[in-house]
Protein backbone atom coordinates (compact mmCIF):
# COMPACT_ATOMS: atom_id res chain seq x y z
CA UNK A 1 0.00 0.00 0.00
CA UNK A 2 1.43 3.32 -0.96
CA UNK A 3 0.95 6.56 1.21
CA UNK A 4 0.24 9.47 -1.02
CA UNK A 5 -0.77 12.84 0.71
CA UNK A 6 -0.04 16.78 0.83
CA UNK A 7 0.88 18.85 3.94
CA UNK A 8 -0.50 21.93 4.55
CA UNK A 9 0.65 24.63 6.68
CA UNK A 10 -0.67 27.00 8.82
CA UNK A 11 1.50 28.93 11.72
CA UNK A 12 2.05 26.06 14.06
CA UNK A 13 -0.67 23.35 12.52
CA UNK A 14 0.18 20.80 10.53
CA UNK A 15 -2.50 18.71 8.23
CA UNK A 16 -1.92 16.13 6.28
CA UNK A 17 -4.79 15.03 4.24
CA UNK A 18 -4.89 10.95 3.00
CA UNK A 19 -7.29 9.17 1.11
CA UNK A 20 -7.91 5.61 0.94
CA UNK A 21 -8.80 4.03 -2.70
CA UNK A 22 -8.91 0.64 -3.62
CA UNK A 23 -6.84 -0.70 -6.29
CA UNK A 24 -7.79 -2.96 -8.86
CA UNK A 25 -7.11 -6.14 -6.24
CA UNK A 26 -9.87 -4.70 -4.15
CA UNK A 27 -6.60 -3.76 -1.12
CA UNK A 28 -7.18 -0.09 -0.16
CA UNK A 29 -4.01 2.63 -0.86
CA UNK A 30 -3.89 6.25 -0.24
CA UNK A 31 -4.62 9.36 -1.82
CA UNK A 32 -4.66 12.92 -1.82
CA UNK A 33 -6.07 15.63 -4.23
CA UNK A 34 -5.03 18.96 -4.94
CA UNK A 35 -8.46 20.74 -5.36
CA UNK A 36 -10.05 19.02 -1.86
CA UNK A 37 -11.35 15.65 -0.66
CA UNK A 38 -12.65 13.21 -2.70
CA UNK A 39 -14.21 9.75 -0.92
CA UNK A 40 -16.24 6.47 -1.75
CA UNK A 41 -19.61 6.32 -2.05
CA UNK A 42 -21.56 4.48 0.79
CA UNK A 43 -23.80 1.48 0.60
CA UNK A 44 -26.52 1.09 3.34
CA UNK A 45 -27.45 -2.23 4.00
CA UNK A 46 -30.80 -3.00 2.96
CA UNK A 47 -33.26 -5.39 4.72
CA UNK A 48 -36.78 -6.40 2.91
CA UNK A 49 -39.31 -8.52 4.53
CA UNK A 50 -41.34 -11.34 2.04
CA UNK A 51 -44.36 -12.18 3.01
CA UNK A 52 -45.81 -14.90 1.26
CA UNK A 53 -45.94 -18.57 0.25
CA UNK A 54 -47.23 -18.45 -2.98
CA UNK A 55 -45.24 -15.56 -4.44
CA UNK A 56 -41.42 -16.85 -4.22
CA UNK A 57 -40.15 -14.18 -6.48
CA UNK A 58 -38.87 -10.76 -4.24
CA UNK A 59 -37.75 -7.57 -6.49
CA UNK A 60 -36.44 -4.76 -5.11
CA UNK A 61 -34.19 -1.89 -5.88
CA UNK A 62 -30.95 -1.79 -3.62
CA UNK A 63 -29.26 1.84 -4.80
CA UNK A 64 -32.67 3.91 -2.71
CA UNK A 65 -29.94 4.02 -0.25
CA UNK A 66 -26.64 4.40 -1.38
CA UNK A 67 -25.04 7.73 -2.35
CA UNK A 68 -21.62 9.28 -2.75
CA UNK A 69 -20.96 12.51 -0.70
CA UNK A 70 -19.58 14.20 -3.67
CA UNK A 71 -22.16 13.50 -5.59
CA UNK A 72 -20.77 11.41 -8.16
CA UNK A 73 -23.71 9.02 -9.57
CA UNK A 74 -23.10 5.53 -8.54
CA UNK A 75 -23.92 1.99 -10.34
CA UNK A 76 -23.74 -1.47 -9.33
CA UNK A 77 -20.24 -2.99 -9.94
CA UNK A 78 -21.75 -6.87 -9.42
CA UNK A 79 -23.57 -9.14 -7.00
CA UNK A 80 -22.78 -12.06 -5.50
CA UNK A 81 -26.37 -14.62 -5.57
CA UNK A 82 -26.73 -16.23 -2.80
CA UNK A 83 -26.34 -20.04 -2.48
CA UNK A 84 -30.10 -21.54 -2.10
CA UNK A 85 -31.47 -18.59 -4.16
CA UNK A 86 -30.82 -17.25 -7.54
CA UNK A 87 -30.62 -13.93 -8.30
CA UNK A 88 -30.63 -10.73 -11.31
CA UNK A 89 -29.95 -7.47 -11.04
CA UNK A 90 -28.84 -4.70 -13.50
CA UNK A 91 -26.59 -1.71 -12.99
CA UNK A 92 -29.11 0.64 -11.73
CA UNK A 93 -30.06 -1.75 -8.69
CA UNK A 94 -33.22 -3.01 -9.70
CA UNK A 95 -33.15 -7.21 -8.07
CA UNK A 96 -35.27 -9.97 -8.73
CA UNK A 97 -34.70 -12.86 -6.43
CA UNK A 98 -36.60 -16.28 -6.70
CA UNK A 99 -36.36 -18.04 -3.66
CA UNK A 100 -36.69 -21.92 -3.10
CA UNK A 101 -40.23 -23.22 -2.64
CA UNK A 102 -41.49 -23.49 1.21
CA UNK A 103 -38.20 -21.14 2.49
CA UNK A 104 -38.49 -19.44 5.72
CA UNK A 105 -36.40 -17.27 7.91
CA UNK A 106 -33.41 -15.39 5.77
CA UNK A 107 -31.74 -14.88 2.77
CA UNK A 108 -28.61 -12.61 2.70
CA UNK A 109 -26.57 -11.84 -0.53
CA UNK A 110 -23.93 -9.01 -0.86
CA UNK A 111 -23.27 -6.54 -3.80
CA UNK A 112 -20.75 -4.10 -4.39
CA UNK A 113 -21.49 -0.29 -5.98
CA UNK A 114 -19.05 2.08 -7.73
CA UNK A 115 -18.53 5.67 -8.40
CA UNK A 116 -18.80 6.74 -11.93
CA UNK A 117 -15.65 8.61 -12.01
CA UNK A 118 -12.06 8.23 -13.20
CA UNK A 119 -11.25 7.11 -10.15
CA UNK A 120 -14.02 4.79 -9.73
CA UNK A 121 -14.37 4.19 -5.93
CA UNK A 122 -16.29 1.16 -4.51
CA UNK A 123 -18.28 0.06 -1.57
CA UNK A 124 -19.83 -2.85 -0.43
CA UNK A 125 -23.27 -3.79 0.76
CA UNK A 126 -25.15 -6.16 2.47
CA UNK A 127 -28.80 -7.00 1.66
CA UNK A 128 -31.23 -9.33 3.81
CA UNK A 129 -34.17 -10.92 2.75
CA UNK A 130 -36.38 -11.74 5.78
CA UNK A 131 -39.28 -14.15 4.38
CA UNK A 132 -42.41 -14.87 6.67
CA UNK A 133 -44.95 -17.24 5.53
CA UNK A 134 -48.08 -15.37 4.69
CA UNK A 135 -50.66 -18.54 3.28
CA UNK A 136 -53.75 -16.09 1.93
CA UNK A 137 -51.26 -13.05 1.48
CA UNK A 138 -53.73 -10.70 3.63
CA UNK A 139 -50.75 -8.92 4.37
CA UNK A 140 -50.50 -10.88 8.25
CA UNK A 141 -48.26 -13.41 8.51
CA UNK A 142 -49.47 -17.01 9.44
CA UNK A 143 -48.10 -16.28 13.05
CA UNK A 144 -50.61 -13.62 13.92
CA UNK A 145 -53.18 -14.13 11.02
CA UNK A 146 -56.53 -15.70 12.79
CA UNK A 147 -58.28 -17.24 9.84
CA UNK A 148 -54.85 -18.40 7.69
CA UNK A 149 -57.30 -19.46 4.59
CA UNK A 150 -59.47 -16.59 4.69
CA UNK A 151 -62.54 -18.93 4.32
CA UNK A 152 -64.67 -16.87 7.40
CA UNK A 153 -63.63 -19.39 10.57
CA UNK A 154 -60.73 -18.79 13.10
CA UNK A 155 -57.78 -21.68 12.61
CA UNK A 156 -59.37 -23.23 15.95
CA UNK A 157 -62.46 -23.92 14.43
CA UNK A 158 -61.08 -25.00 10.91
CA UNK A 159 -59.65 -28.27 11.42
CA UNK A 160 -55.75 -26.80 12.57
CA UNK A 161 -53.85 -29.02 11.75
CA UNK A 162 -55.58 -31.84 10.06
CA UNK A 163 -55.39 -32.32 6.53
CA UNK A 164 -58.94 -33.85 5.68
CA UNK A 165 -58.78 -34.67 1.98
CA UNK A 166 -54.90 -35.58 1.91
CA UNK A 167 -54.11 -33.14 -0.61
CA UNK A 168 -51.15 -31.99 1.42
CA UNK A 169 -52.41 -28.47 2.79
CA UNK A 170 -53.78 -28.29 6.02
CA UNK A 171 -57.21 -27.31 6.52
CA UNK A 172 -56.51 -23.98 8.31
CA UNK A 173 -54.63 -23.50 4.82
CA UNK A 174 -57.31 -25.16 2.59
CA UNK A 175 -60.29 -23.28 0.77
CA UNK A 176 -61.61 -26.41 0.20
CA UNK A 177 -60.63 -29.12 3.12
CA UNK A 178 -62.91 -32.02 1.48
CA UNK A 179 -62.61 -31.50 -2.04
CA UNK A 180 -65.59 -31.05 -3.48
CA UNK A 181 -65.60 -28.11 -5.12
CA UNK A 182 -67.84 -26.30 -2.32
CA UNK A 183 -65.55 -23.41 -0.76
CA UNK A 184 -65.81 -23.82 3.00
CA UNK A 185 -67.11 -20.08 3.30
CA UNK A 186 -69.81 -21.82 1.92
CA UNK A 187 -70.23 -24.96 3.91
CA UNK A 188 -69.97 -24.04 7.13
CA UNK A 189 -72.61 -21.55 6.99
CA UNK A 190 -76.32 -22.22 7.54
CA UNK A 191 -77.85 -23.21 3.95
CA UNK A 192 -80.28 -19.46 4.51
CA UNK A 193 -78.54 -17.24 5.83
CA UNK A 194 -74.66 -17.06 3.72
CA UNK A 195 -72.79 -13.99 4.71
CA UNK A 196 -70.00 -13.03 2.30
CA UNK A 197 -66.72 -11.82 3.02
CA UNK A 198 -66.38 -7.64 3.21
CA UNK A 199 -62.83 -7.35 2.30
CA UNK A 200 -62.09 -5.23 5.89
CA UNK A 201 -59.78 -6.42 8.50
CA UNK A 202 -59.97 -2.88 10.57
CA UNK A 203 -58.15 -4.58 13.59
CA UNK A 204 -55.72 -6.63 10.98
CA UNK A 205 -55.88 -9.65 12.62
CA UNK A 206 -56.20 -11.84 9.47
CA UNK A 207 -60.04 -12.43 9.95
CA UNK A 208 -62.60 -10.48 7.82
CA UNK A 209 -64.52 -8.12 9.76
CA UNK A 210 -68.01 -9.78 8.59
CA UNK A 211 -67.01 -12.96 10.65
CA UNK A 212 -64.76 -11.33 13.25
CA UNK A 213 -66.65 -11.05 16.13
CA UNK A 214 -64.49 -8.17 17.59
CA UNK A 215 -65.39 -6.18 14.82
CA UNK A 216 -69.48 -7.23 15.08
CA UNK A 217 -69.14 -10.21 12.80
CA UNK A 218 -70.95 -13.28 12.76
CA UNK A 219 -69.55 -16.83 13.43
CA UNK A 220 -70.72 -19.86 15.46
CA UNK A 221 -69.93 -23.64 14.99
CA UNK A 222 -69.67 -25.17 11.28
CA UNK A 223 -72.83 -26.81 10.03
CA UNK A 224 -73.49 -30.13 10.20
CA UNK A 225 -75.87 -31.28 8.09
CA UNK A 226 -76.45 -35.06 8.94
CA UNK A 227 -75.59 -34.76 12.48
CA UNK A 228 -72.80 -37.28 12.32
CA UNK A 229 -70.40 -35.16 14.02
CA UNK A 230 -68.32 -34.18 10.86
CA UNK A 231 -69.12 -30.63 9.46
CA UNK A 232 -70.25 -30.06 6.22
CA UNK A 233 -67.27 -28.28 5.22
CA UNK A 234 -65.17 -31.76 6.02
CA UNK A 235 -67.92 -34.28 4.92
CA UNK A 236 -68.09 -35.65 1.58
CA UNK A 237 -71.67 -36.91 1.95
CA UNK A 238 -72.90 -33.47 3.97
CA UNK A 239 -76.56 -35.21 3.75
CA UNK A 240 -75.68 -38.99 4.43
CA UNK A 241 -77.77 -39.94 1.36
CA UNK A 242 -75.06 -42.32 -0.04
CA UNK A 243 -74.53 -39.48 -3.51
CA UNK A 244 -71.15 -37.59 -2.97
CA UNK A 245 -71.56 -33.39 -2.45
CA UNK A 246 -68.87 -33.58 -5.44
CA UNK A 247 -72.03 -35.62 -7.68
CA UNK A 248 -75.10 -33.44 -6.10
CA UNK A 249 -73.34 -30.21 -6.52
CA UNK A 250 -72.38 -30.32 -10.31
CA UNK A 251 -74.91 -33.30 -11.32
CA UNK A 252 -76.19 -30.79 -14.16
CA UNK A 253 -77.72 -33.67 -15.94
CA UNK A 254 -79.25 -35.33 -12.93
CA UNK A 255 -77.83 -38.88 -14.31
CA UNK A 256 -76.14 -39.12 -10.84
CA UNK A 257 -72.62 -38.75 -12.00
CA UNK A 258 -70.57 -35.38 -12.14
CA UNK A 259 -70.42 -32.79 -14.12
CA UNK A 260 -67.12 -32.10 -13.38
CA UNK A 261 -63.80 -34.23 -12.72
CA UNK A 262 -61.30 -33.73 -10.35
CA UNK A 263 -57.88 -32.88 -11.69
CA UNK A 264 -56.02 -33.45 -8.79
CA UNK A 265 -53.96 -30.28 -9.46
CA UNK A 266 -53.78 -26.98 -8.00
CA UNK A 267 -51.50 -24.41 -9.30
CA UNK A 268 -51.77 -21.69 -6.47
CA UNK A 269 -51.61 -24.04 -3.66
CA UNK A 270 -55.07 -22.97 -1.83
CA UNK A 271 -56.49 -26.05 -1.61
CA UNK A 272 -58.94 -25.74 -4.46
CA UNK A 273 -58.42 -28.12 -7.24
CA UNK A 274 -58.16 -26.07 -10.63
CA UNK A 275 -60.99 -27.64 -12.00
CA UNK A 276 -63.14 -25.61 -10.23
CA UNK A 277 -60.31 -22.66 -9.05
CA UNK A 278 -61.14 -19.50 -11.17
CA UNK A 279 -58.47 -17.44 -8.81
CA UNK A 280 -55.12 -17.58 -8.54
CA UNK A 281 -54.62 -16.76 -4.84
CA UNK A 282 -52.87 -13.03 -4.69
CA UNK A 283 -54.55 -11.39 -7.38
CA UNK A 284 -57.96 -10.98 -5.68
CA UNK A 285 -59.34 -10.91 -1.95
CA UNK A 286 -62.10 -12.90 -3.27
CA UNK A 287 -59.81 -16.23 -3.98
CA UNK A 288 -61.75 -17.89 -0.82
CA UNK A 289 -64.93 -18.25 -2.77
CA UNK A 290 -63.88 -17.89 -6.42
CA UNK A 291 -65.26 -21.55 -7.01
CA UNK A 292 -66.93 -22.64 -10.17
CA UNK A 293 -69.40 -24.81 -8.31
CA UNK A 294 -73.18 -23.11 -8.23
CA UNK A 295 -75.09 -26.44 -6.68
CA UNK A 296 -78.63 -26.86 -8.05
CA UNK A 297 -82.21 -27.14 -6.12
CA UNK A 298 -82.99 -30.59 -8.20
CA UNK A 299 -86.86 -30.48 -6.37
CA UNK A 300 -87.10 -26.20 -5.88
CA UNK A 301 -87.76 -26.90 -2.19
CA UNK A 302 -84.90 -24.03 -1.27
CA UNK A 303 -82.35 -26.51 -0.11
CA UNK A 304 -79.19 -27.31 -2.32
CA UNK A 305 -78.78 -30.85 -3.52
CA UNK A 306 -75.78 -31.74 -1.18
CA UNK A 307 -77.44 -30.73 1.84
CA UNK A 308 -80.93 -32.20 1.00
CA UNK A 309 -81.62 -35.63 1.62
CA UNK A 310 -84.65 -35.52 -0.61
CA UNK A 311 -82.95 -34.24 -4.02
CA UNK A 312 -83.06 -37.20 -5.32
CA UNK A 313 -86.47 -38.62 -5.26
CA UNK A 314 -88.43 -38.70 -8.14
CA UNK A 315 -91.76 -39.55 -6.39
CA UNK A 316 -94.47 -37.19 -6.38
CA UNK A 317 -96.47 -38.79 -3.41
CA UNK A 318 -95.44 -37.73 0.07
CA UNK A 319 -93.77 -40.28 2.45
CA UNK A 320 -91.68 -40.69 5.29
CA UNK A 321 -88.64 -42.09 5.67
CA UNK A 322 -86.37 -44.11 6.88
CA UNK A 323 -89.11 -46.92 8.10
CA UNK A 324 -88.10 -48.40 10.63
CA UNK A 325 -86.59 -45.40 12.27
CA UNK A 326 -84.00 -45.74 15.04
CA UNK A 327 -83.19 -41.99 15.91
CA UNK A 328 -85.36 -40.21 13.69
CA UNK A 329 -87.46 -39.92 10.43
CA UNK A 330 -87.80 -36.73 8.06
CA UNK A 331 -90.79 -36.24 6.08
CA UNK A 332 -90.58 -35.66 2.23
CA UNK A 333 -93.33 -33.82 -0.30
CA UNK A 334 -91.97 -32.53 -3.70
CA UNK A 335 -94.00 -29.37 -3.32
CA UNK A 336 -93.09 -27.92 -0.09
CA UNK A 337 -91.43 -24.44 -0.06
CA UNK A 338 -88.91 -23.54 2.25
CA UNK A 339 -90.51 -21.94 5.74
CA UNK A 340 -93.19 -23.71 5.29
CA UNK A 341 -95.62 -24.87 8.91
CA UNK A 342 -95.09 -28.40 9.22
CA UNK A 343 -97.09 -29.94 12.19
CA UNK A 344 -96.59 -33.59 13.00
CA UNK A 345 -98.52 -35.52 15.22
CA UNK A 346 -97.60 -39.23 16.57
CA UNK A 347 -99.75 -41.63 17.92
CA UNK A 348 -99.71 -45.13 18.81
CA UNK A 349 -101.84 -47.69 17.92
CA UNK A 350 -104.41 -46.93 20.34
CA UNK A 351 -104.51 -43.51 19.02
CA UNK A 352 -102.97 -41.74 22.09
CA UNK A 353 -100.83 -38.53 21.27
CA UNK A 354 -97.65 -39.10 21.89
CA UNK A 355 -96.04 -36.63 20.49
CA UNK A 356 -96.43 -33.21 18.53
CA UNK A 357 -93.42 -31.38 16.49
CA UNK A 358 -93.59 -28.02 14.38
CA UNK A 359 -91.15 -27.35 12.00
CA UNK A 360 -90.57 -24.65 9.27
CA UNK A 361 -87.38 -26.74 7.86
CA UNK A 362 -88.85 -29.47 5.23
CA UNK A 363 -85.82 -31.26 5.55
CA UNK A 364 -85.45 -30.85 9.55
CA UNK A 365 -85.02 -34.42 11.50
CA UNK A 366 -87.56 -35.24 14.14
CA UNK A 367 -86.74 -37.09 16.93
CA UNK A 368 -88.26 -40.07 18.33
CA UNK A 369 -85.37 -41.16 20.63
CA UNK A 370 -87.83 -40.67 23.56
CA UNK A 371 -90.40 -42.84 22.04
CA UNK A 372 -90.69 -46.64 22.91
CA UNK A 373 -90.21 -49.26 20.30
CA UNK A 374 -93.52 -50.13 18.61
CA UNK A 375 -95.33 -49.40 15.68
CA UNK A 376 -97.00 -45.24 15.20
CA UNK A 377 -99.31 -42.99 13.06
CA UNK A 378 -97.34 -40.25 11.98
CA UNK A 379 -99.96 -37.36 10.24
CA UNK A 380 -98.33 -34.55 9.29
CA UNK A 381 -100.19 -31.37 8.08
CA UNK A 382 -99.17 -28.18 6.68
CA UNK A 383 -101.46 -25.59 4.99
CA UNK A 384 -104.56 -27.60 3.34
CA UNK A 385 -101.84 -31.08 3.11
CA UNK A 386 -102.24 -34.45 5.01
CA UNK A 387 -100.03 -37.01 4.92
CA UNK A 388 -100.82 -40.15 7.40
CA UNK A 389 -98.10 -43.07 7.68
CA UNK A 390 -97.68 -45.89 9.90
CA UNK A 391 -93.98 -45.68 11.29
CA UNK A 392 -91.85 -49.04 12.81
CA UNK A 393 -89.73 -47.27 15.82
CA UNK A 394 -87.20 -49.59 16.48
CA UNK A 395 -83.92 -48.17 18.94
Amino acid sequence: MKLRGKILKSGSLFVLLLFILFNGKGAPKLTTFENGWSVPPVAQNDTFIHVARYDLTVTGNVLVNDYDPNGDKIEILFAASPREAFLLMDKDGNFSLQLPSNSIDTISFQYYIKELTENEYKALGNVFIKITENEDLDEVPNFADRDNDNDGLPDNLDGMGLDTDNDGVPNNFDIDSDNDGITDNIEWQNEHNYIAPLNIDANKNGWDDAYDLEMGGTCYTPVDTDGDGIPDMLDTDSDADGRSDLVEAFNLNTDGKAGIQLLFSDYDNDGLDDAFDQMIKGYNWQNSTASNCSPTDSNHNGIRDWRDITSHFSSQSAYIFPNPASESFQFFQPNLKYNQQLCIQIQNLNGQLKKVYKTTYSNERIPVQDLINGYYIVTVTSNGLMHSQQILIQH
